[in-house]
């Protein structure tokens, strides 16, 4: 068996304007914790074993000639950003904290849809989002003023904003959810004749079925902000669907 944890940070550069320096931010491509393990076991009992190295065929068969591996990782989610946006009655920790999946079903048309904040949050930033110069208020009619927490553009009547970070900071952050994966393979090995052998294997992708989706960090006035439409899959590089997936595959060895 081994394992190996990693902790890591990792930068990208950034620049507001070619009258101004480049200068360091934290880049959205890194994985800062990543935990990952593999587990290979040849059960020790059957011919050519430690133990049952004289069994008969029959209870070789039965018990003899097994072998498991295991692979998994548990890591960071991706990390998000948004640049020209300010938070409004919440700190960035607490929007981590609410930055979570949510799967809901639509009570009238039945759609199972996935979101990563709280649905106040959400038609709040679109209310903020939705501005308009013909009402008292400066906001859309349809939608109303924003109230509560919510996430707003930076710039304002109260401020203009040139610059990137020139009204609010530069850069909000917030981190998906945990990312996991485990992959177990089971083989069996069976003596047929002399040299002949037979070996059946049976691998279980994705063995707890977890469903990694890519979160979205896209505050705006649309309808579809902060809806989650994809999760991690594979199919044209290594056909792997994403859920949980079983195969069999045997061969014959002499």
């Amino acid at each position: 068996m081994t394992a190996n944890f990693t902790h890591s940070w990792q930068w990208g550069q950034a620049r507001n304007t070619l009258h101004e320096a480049r200068f360091f931010v934290p880049s959205t491509n890194n994985v800062p914790n990543a935990f990952k393990m593999g587990l290979n076991w040849d059960v020790p009992v059957g011919r050519e074993r430690r133990f049952g190295s004289n069994m008969g065929a029959w209870l070789n068969a039965a018990i003899g000639g097994w072998a498991f591996n295991m692979k998994g990782f548990v890591q960071s989610g991706t990390q998000l950003t948004v640049v020209g946006a300010k938070l409004v009655g919440m700190t960035e920790e607490q929007l981590q904290d609410m930055f979570k999946i949510r799967i809901v079903k639509d009570p009238n048309t039945g759609v199972t849809i996935v979101y990563d904040l709280p649905d106040d949050v959400i038609l709040n930033t679109r209310r903020a989002y939705s501005t308009s110069a013909t009402t008292l208020d400066g906001y859309s009619t349809a939608l109303g003023a924003p109230t509560g927490q919510y996430i707003a553009p930076a710039g304002s009547p109260e401020c203009f904003q040139l610059y990137a970070g020139d009204c609010a900071k530069r850069n909000i952050y917030v981190r998906g959810p945990i990312s996991t994966r485990f992959d177990i393979n089971l083989r069996k090995q069976f003596d047929v004749y002399r040299r002949l052998k037979f070996q059946l294997t049976v691998d279980v992708l994705n063995v707890f079925n977890a469903i990694n989706f890519n979160p979205v960090f896209n505050p705006g006035g649309g309808s579809g902000i902060m809806q989650v439409t994809s999760s991690y899959q594979d199919v044209s590089g290594t056909y792997d669907p994403g859920g949980r997936l079983v195969q069999v595959a045997w061969r014959f060895m002499w």
